[in-house]
């Protein structure tokens, strides 16, 4: 009976012994998953700005290209006015004068 006690208190040892390791072991454990999660939350920060700066980028040229195109086109239309104006001003002039006279 003497040998069934010790060996059940030898047992409730071992276990105990396992149960601390266990402890350890869900700690180290605990402890790399935080680290893992908290280098890729800052890689995956990264990669996210860096793609949003890319974004950003092609963006600003594409705004700036569509700018350009605007300018040029309104630069031609103008210069298609001032030509047309130049051209028939005195036929408007003239043409404006008469409804005034005959007003």
């Amino acid at each position: 009976m003497e040998d069934t006690i010790k060996q059940l208190f030898q047992i409730e040892e071992a276990s105990g012994r396992i149960m601390d390791r266990v402890e350890l072991q869900k700690e180290a454990c605990r402890k790399e998953f935080e680290e893992k999660t908290a280098a890729f939350d800052a890689q995956m920060k990264r990669e996210t700005e860096e793609h949003l700066n890319g974004l950003r980028e092609q963006l600003k040229a594409e705004r700036e290209a569509k700018l350009s195109d605007l300018r040029t086109e309104t630069q031609t239309r103008e210069e298609k006015m001032r030509s047309l104006f130049a051209v028939k001003k005195d036929a408007l002039a003239g043409g404006l004068v008469k409804s005034i006279l005959e007003g």
